[in-house]
């Protein structure tokens, strides 16, 4: 018997520099649970002295 499995969300994350990246989440996780999880987090960048926020969080389809 195959299982079936809810699909994942998807969310794009925007960023206080204007980037933004696409992270998929579990199933069940609504855009009010994505945007209290991620707006307001700070981000160190590679070089170890930018910080950036999370200012914006937007729902993605996932496509299968």
């Amino acid at each position: 018997m195959t299982k079936t499995y809810p699909p994942l969300t998807a969310y794009r994350v925007h960023l206080s520099d204007g980037s933004s990246y696409v992270t998929e989440m579990a199933a069940g996780v609504t855009l009010e649970d994505a945007r209290a999880y991620f707006v307001g987090q700070r981000f160190e960048q590679s070089d170890e002295k930018t910080i950036l926020e999370a200012v914006a969080v937007e729902p993605v389809e996932v496509s299968l």
